[in-house]
């Protein structure tokens, strides 16, 4: 009784896995500012952002093996981020090669993670609301990958990027401080609003925006449109059988 339903909730999860994902990248959205204004324990982002790395691996992984080849990746990535935590909280501003390291598996890994997944909508057959919801996470986790990407480059050279705000120098934050800032900044750039306090200045960072504010309008023109044909061509073929 107990193996069937635990089967039965692993069946329930797997159905509707990309939704169980795409809620856990809008909680960690609207945790990190809520952090911030309410001055809430830093490591409840943390925590958050395990869970986000956990569901993009889970949802990304359709076969054994690549459940077993997400986990081999997933143990490095969490042990060098909370390892970066650690370290920021206990002894200060970590170095560029610590923060390099620990952002490049996490890079790798969503990056996995939105190939598979993108993948897996495109070679969807019929849309439901998972698929849709599928369609989206990898909207928002291609931000998060390029917010990962600004933070390493401004970390590396702050010049990088003109902000409209700025720490004094007693207050200056790392480049791993700034995530939040530089995720705002991506998804401003992916919609192509440029509200302007946040601006590229290196040559890097220049192409970086570019490119990610094209791919952001061509992933919307094409693959948004094409899940919307397949939902009428479905619509279409239940009407004739009808």
């Amino acid at each position: 009784m107990a193996n069937s339903k635990l089967t039965a909730l692993l069946n329930h999860w797997r159905g509707n896995r990309h939704i169980w994902l795409l809620l856990s990248l809008l909680l960690m959205s609207a945790i990190h500012p809520l952090s911030r204004e309410l001055q809430f324990s830093a490591r409840l982002l943390d925590v958050w952002l395990t869970i986000v790395l956990l569901a993009a691996v889970f949802t990304a992984c359709d076969r054994r093996w690549q459940v077993w080849g997400g986990i081999i990746l997933l143990v490095p990535t969490l042990i060098s981020m909370w390892s970066l935590f650690g370290y920021e909280a206990m002894v200060g501003k970590p170095s560029t090669g610590m923060v390099a390291f620990s952002f490049s598996w996490m890079f790798a890994l969503f990056t996995i993670a939105v190939v598979s997944i993108l993948g897996h909508v495109m070679r969807a057959k019929k849309i439901d609301m998972d698929e849709i919801a599928g369609a989206i996470s990898v909207y928002l986790l291609f931000g998060v990958l390029c917010a990962l990407l600004y933070s390493l480059i401004y970390f590396v050279n702050p010049d990088s990027f003109r902000m409209a705000v700025v720490d004094p120098p007693e207050n200056a934050r790392s480049g791993f401080e700034r995530y939040g800032d530089f995720q705002y900044f991506s998804f401003v750039t992916m919609s192509t609003l440029g509200y302007g306090d946040i601006g590229p200045v290196s040559p890097i960072a220049r192409s970086l925006a570019w490119l990610q504010a094209v791919t952001g309008q061509l992933y919307i023109a094409i693959l948004i449109a094409r899940l919307v044909g397949l939902n009428i061509a479905d619509s279409q073929r239940r009407e004739r059988e009808d």
